[in-house]
C-alpha cells in the first residue's frame, strides 16, 4: 500500500504542485493566475485582524479638512493658508513633535495676489516650527509640480516628501512604496518621512514596499480642523490632544482624493473610498508600530503548495468522490484557519495557490482513481463473465478488491456434474471430431446457462464434467435450493433436448450430479496468465465422489446428509443408507427425485 502511493499518488502530488506554480508567480503584486483573488482574500483577513501589542495608533493625531470646515470657513482651500499657518503655529506651541501637511502647496507664486500675502505667511511660519525644533514635512505628487523653492527652504530640504500612493492591479490601496525617484532627485514617501522624523530610533522595513497593516486606522484619533481652529482663540486643551504627536492635516471631502482600499477597514462614515489622508496615517503608524507583514518566499511557497496537494491527495486516497470532497473541505478550511492566524501574526500565505492546489489535487486524484478503479472493475468482470451471472457480477464489482483476491474459508454448495458413458461415445466418433466439439459445447452452453441463472458460479469445465459451487463469491439466500433447482432443470433440459443429442450422436444421454454442503477455501487460483475462480478442500473431493457414486447407485443426482438436512421440506428424496467413499468416513446419500410443488 505504502509503495503504491509513493509510486503513483505522490507523483500526483508532485504535478499538482508544479501547476500551480507555473500559473502562478510572484507574491503581491505578482501577476499570477489567482492574484486578483488573493488581493480579496487578504481583504477579508482584516475581518479577524486585531491591532498589533506596538499599536502607535495614539501617536498619530489627524486634523482633517472635511465638508463642515469648508462650509463655515467658505473660502476655496487654496486660501486657506492663513487658517493652516495659525494651526500650525498652535500645534507648535502645543507641543506636538512632527507635523505633516497633506496637502499640495502652490507651485506659482501668489504672494502678490492675495491681500496680506501667502508664500510670507507660510514661510514665516516654517521658519517658526524649525525654530522651535519642529518638524513640518510638505510634499508634493508625482501628477503635479512641486512647490516653490520657498516652501522647501523655509521647511527645509530634507523635510519634502513624495504624497504618491501605492495601488495593486485592481486600484486598491494596500501597500505603499517608501521612496520614488532615482539618484539625487530621489524622495521618502509622505508616511515614511513623518516615521523617520519621529521615531526616536531607525526604522527597519522589510523591503521598499511595505503592507498597510490596516486594523490600526480605527485607533487614529482625529479631530475637524474647524474644531481644532476655533480651540486656538477657546484656549482648549491642545496640549492635552498633540503634545509628543506627530500630526498630520488634510483633506477629507467626498468629492476628491478618495481611493479604493480593503473594504472591511476603509474610514468610517465613507466605507469603500477612503480619504488619502487616512491612508497616509494608516500608513505612518504600520511604520511606527513596526507592523510589518512577512511573506514566503518562491521556496516556501512552493513547499506549502506541495504539502497542501499532498494532504489533498491522502484525503482522496482510496475514498469514493463525496467523502474525498468533504475531506478536501476540511482541508481548505484548516488552510483558511491558518491563514486567518498568520495574518494575525504577520505573515501573509498565499492562500489562493493553496486552495486551487486542494482543488487540482481533488480531481487528479479523483479522475485516476475512478480510472484506475473502472480498469480493475473491468478486469474482474471479465474474469467471472464466463461462470457468475450478471447480477452477481454487478455486486462483485463493487467488494473490495482484497476479498476477491485474497482466498477465505466459507461455506459453499458444492456441486459436480458428469456425462455418463461419454468415452465410449467420444471412442466410436474420433474419427469425427468437429461432432464431438459440436456436442460438447451445445451440452455445456445449456447446462452452464441453467447454473447462472440459479446463482451458481461455474469453477471448470472439464471435458464432459462440470464444477461449480454456490454461495460465492458472493452469499445467497437459500445456495442448497438453488444446486437442488440447478440439478432438476439440466435433468428436464436434458429430456427437452434430446433430438439435439441424437444428431450429435449421442443416443441415450444421461448424467450424474453430487450435491454436497461443506467449508471449502475459495478464492483465485493459478498463476500470472491463468487464473480460476475455485473452491478447494475435503468438502470439494467428497463432492466429486458423491457425483461417481451415481453410477453405484443408478441415480441421477445424489445429495448428501447436509445438504438434504437444509431442503428436506421442499424435496422428494429417497434414501439410499450408508455408503464408503475413499478417503473419507461413511456417507449418508440421498437421491433427488424431484421438487416438492
Amino acid at each position: 500500500m505504502l509503495r503504491k502511493f509513493l509510486t503513483l499518488y505522490l507523483w500526483l502530488a508532485i504535478c499538482t504542485t508544479g501547476v500551480v506554480l507555473v500559473t502562478d508567480q510572484q507574491i503581491i503584486p505578482g501577476a499570477g493566475t489567482w492574484n486578483i483573488l488573493e488581493l480579496r482574500s487578504i481583504d477579508s483577513r482584516f475581518l479577524w485582524k486585531s491591532p498589533p501589542p506596538g499599536n502607535a495608533a495614539q501617536d498619530v493625531v489627524l486634523i482633517v479638512i472635511d465638508e463642515e470646515s469648508y462650509k463655515k470657513i467658505n473660502q476655496p482651500l487654496i486660501f486657506y493658508h492663513t487658517y493652516i499657518t495659525e494651526v500650525v503655529d498652535y500645534l507648535v506651541k502645543c507641543g506636538a513633535k512632527v507635523i505633516g501637511l497633506d496637502i499640495e502647496l502652490p507651485s506659482i507664486s501668489l504672494e502678490g495676489r492675495v491681500a496680506g500675502g501667502y508664500e510670507s505667511i507660510y514661510t514665516r511660519t516654517l521658519l517658526n516650527a524649525r525654530k522651535q525644533g519642529v518638524d513640518v514635512v510638505i510634499g508634493f505628487s508625482s501628477s503635479g509640480s512641486p512647490p516653490l523653492p520657498i516652501y522647501f527652504l523655509a521647511a527645509g530640504r530634507d523635510n519634502l516628501a513624495a504624497f504618491t500612493l501605492t495601488a495593486d492591479r485592481d486600484e486598491f490601496i494596500r501597500r505603499q512604496r517608501l521612496q520614488f525617484g532615482e539618484g539625487d532627485k530621489q524622495y521618502d514617501s509622505f508616511p515614511y518621512l513623518l516615521a523617520k522624523k519621529f521615531s526616536p530610533k531607525p526604522l527597519s522595513p522589510p523591503g521598499p514596499v511595505i503592507m498597510i497593516d490596516y486594523s490600526l486606522a480605527g485607533g487614529i484619533p482625529h479631530y475637524s480642523f474647524q474644531e481644532v481652529h476655533q480651540g486656538i482663540s477657546q484656549n482648549a486643551e491642545g496640549k492635552k490632544r498633540f503634545k509628543d504627536k506627530v500630526v498630520v492635516i488634510g483633506t477629507m471631502f467626498s468629492f476628491e482624493d478618495r481611493h479604493l482600499t480593503p473594504p472591511y477597514h476603509s474610514s468610517p462614515p465613507h466605507r469603500g473610498r477612503t480619504p488619502g489622508v487616512f491612508i497616509q496615517a494608516a500608513t505612518l503608524t504600520t511604520l511606527l508600530s513596526g507592523s510589518f507583514f512577512q511573506e514566503p518566499g518562491t521556496l516556501a511557497g512552493a513547499v506549502y503548495i506541495f504539502l497542501a496537494s499532498l494532504l489533498a491527495v491522502v484525503c482522496c486516497y482510496n475514498r469514493k468522490p463525496l467523502p474525498g470532497a468533504l475531506l478536501c473541505l476540511l482541508e481548505t478550511g484548516v488552510l483558511v484557519l491558518i491563514a486567518i492566524l498568520a495574518f494575525n501574526r504577520l505573515y501573509v500565505i498565499r492562500l489562493m495557490p493553496l486552495m486551487s492546489a486542494v482543488l487540482l489535487a481533488y480531481g487528479a486524484t479523483t479522475i485516476f482513481d475512478y480510472y484506475t478503479k473502472e480498469r480493475k472493475m473491468l478486469k474482474i468482470r471479465n474474469r467471472f463473465a464466463s461462470f457468475v451471472p450478471e447480477n452477481i457480477i454487478d455486486r462483485i464489482v463493487e467488494m473490495d478488491v482484497k476479498d476477491l483476491t485474497a482466498g477465505e474459508q466459507r461455506e459453499v454448495v458444492l456441486f459436480f456434474s458428469d456425462i455418463r458413458n461419454f468415452t465410449p461415445y467420444s471412442e466410436s466418433h474420433k474419427n469425427d471430431p468437429k461432432k464431438i466439439v459440436n456436442f460438447l459445447n451445445r451440452y455445456h452452453t445449456e447446462m452452464t446457462e441453467i447454473i447462472l441463472a440459479n446463482n451458481g458460479t461455474v469453477s471448470q469445465l472439464i471435458g464432459d464434467g462440470i464444477f461449480a459451487f454456490f454461495g460465492a463469491p458472493v452469499a445467497a439466500p437459500d445456495p442448497v435450493m438453488d444446486a437442488v433447482q440447478t440439478a432438476v432443470q439440466m435433468r428436464e433440459k436434458i429430456t427437452a433436448l434430446k433430438a439435439v443429442w441424437q444428431e450429435c450422436g449421442m443416443e441415450d444421454l444421461r448424467i450424474g450430479i453430487g450435491i454436497h454442503v461443506g467449508d471449502a477455501i475459495v478464492g483465485n487460483i493459478g498463476s500470472i496468465k491463468k487464473m480460476a475462480y475455485v473452491a478447494i478442500g475435503d468438502n470439494t473431493n467428497l463432492a466429486a465422489r458423491i457425483e461417481g457414486l451415481t453410477k453405484e447407485f443408478h441415480e441421477m443426482i445424489l445429495l448428501s446428509s447436509t445438504a438434504y438436512e437444509r431442503v428436506k421440506d421442499r424435496v422428494a428424496a429417497r434414501h439410499l443408507g450408508e455408503s464408503k467413499v475413499k478417503g473419507h468416513s461413511d456417507i449418508t446419500l440421498y437421491a433427488l427425485d424431484g421438487i416438492r410443488v
